[in-house]
């Protein structure tokens, strides 16, 4: 098989990396599907980050379980993350965009089951079902965007969300 057949030229680079900057983000706000998924990506994430600093005084204070405490948290999100991308590769075909919105409501479960949650194993339960949805959110969205997204575009669209996904912690956290 012919692997080169299958993989799309790449475009070539004319004019600045402003303009070019430019002309991708004029591409993602002309369509308003993209735009949506892209900007509520974006979003998705700032509040995903939100509750990091949070999680640490949540464990040691509320629950009083101290690092150990804070370590199980993230080693259930994990373990729900592992499930989570596992699921995606059977799930995802099937299921679509439709998956964004699943996976999202998941991550917000979890955040919200471990915030409610009076117990260090409830936190953990929560946190599972969190990871799960974590697990499955961001492949979703760059199927998502891949599908909706001109080839001569793709390397400019993901680029933007990358930028995007690599902004958001900060001002996650730091809202946090």
């Amino acid at each position: 098989a012919n692997l080169r057949a299958s993989v799309p030229a790449l475009e070539e680079s004319s004019g600045t990396p402003w303009s070019r900057l430019r002309e991708s983000v004029s591409y993602v706000a002309a369509s308003e599907p993209l735009r949506t998924l892209i900007v509520g990506e974006g979003l998705a994430f700032v509040f995903f980050y939100l509750v990091v600093p949070v999680t640490v005084v949540y464990a040691s204070h509320s629950l009083h379980a101290g690092a150990g405490g804070y370590a199980a948290i993230l080693v259930a999100w994990g373990a729900g993350i592992a499930i989570g991308s596992a699921a995606q590769l059977r799930l995802a075909r099937r299921i679509g965009p439709r998956m964004i919105f699943i996976s999202t409501s998941a991550v917000a479960a979890g955040y919200l089951g471990t915030a409610a949650a009076p117990t260090l194993a409830l936190a953990g339960v929560a946190s599972v079902v969190g990871g799960i949805g974590n697990g499955t959110q961001w492949a979703s969205v760059e199927t998502a965007v891949h599908q909706l997204v001109e080839d001569r575009f793709r390397v400019r669209v993901a680029a933007v969300l990358e930028a995007l996904a690599s902004i958001a912690p900060g001002v996650g956290i730091a809202l946090g």
